[in-house]
């Protein structure tokens, strides 16, 4: 159960958080990304935002609980081995001005979106972990199947959390 700034009662789900329509704020709507029967869905990622944020509480169901952060984190982990690295992205450039959705598969992990004093603008980062790897080849099809309408930066992670971006100028 989750209970967001106003007293809306969401609930915890592998893919997000979902709440009632009628209760959907201002701040909570530009996240929203699909409809699950009565209910909308809060991506993790800015369901975790939110918590930290204290603009939501998260309650474990059976107990009535109030999970911590590392609790939501390991809850989502256990779905999305990446999480921790897509979050630190994700938590950065929001408070940046970006408004991100994870479109990340099995071989690379990628947030799109555009920031919010340049809707027109559309931006694909592609995340890189210290240490980890990436094949150039899909590196390469990633950044060339597009027709020209996407930026793309390369947004590398080190292992204590910080973020360097590199602008793809031309490949």
């Amino acid at each position: 159960i989750i209970y967001l700034m106003n007293g809306v009662i969401g609930y915890l789900s592998p893919e997000g958080v979902l709440i009632n329509k009628q209760d959907i704020t201002e701040k909570i709507l530009r996240w929203i990304v699909k409809r699950v029967n009565e209910y909308l869905l809060i991506p993790p990622l800015p369901a975790v935002l939110f918590h930290e944020k204290g603009y939501i509480r998260i309650v474990e169901k059976e107990e009535n609980m109030t999970l911590d952060t590392d609790e939501l984190f390991n809850y989502f982990m256990y779905y999305d081995p990446y999480f921790m690295t897509k979050y630190i992205v994700f938590r950065d450039l929001v408070s940046r001005g970006y408004i991100l959705v994870d479109k990340s598969n099995k071989e690379i992990l990628l947030l799109e979106g555009w920031r919010l004093d340049k809707p027109k603008e559309k931006l694909r980062f592609i995340l890189l972990e210290e240490g980890g790897s990436i094949s150039i080849k899909k590196l390469y099809e990633t950044i060339n199947k597009e027709d020209g309408k996407w930026r793309y930066i390369i947004a590398c992670i080190e292992r204590r959390g910080s973020v360097t971006y590199y602008d793809v100028a031309s490949w």
